[in-house]
């Protein structure tokens, strides 16, 4: 737990010895829709000339 909140993964509470999980601890995952991709990618050609 000490190495956990040297880098902000979690916050002990003294008072109420509540542990709170930061947002670094969890993990997000996600895909973008195909059509959004290809649009980057397209303007990406556009900005750069590629």
């Amino acid at each position: 737990m000490n190495y956990m909140e040297d880098f902000q993964m979690l916050q002990i509470e003294e008072n109420s010895n509540t542990v709170l999980l930061m947002p670094l601890v969890g993990k997000m995952i996600g895909d973008y829709p195909k059509d959004f991709l290809e649009k980057i990618s397209q303007e990406k050609e556009e900005a750069y000339g590629k």
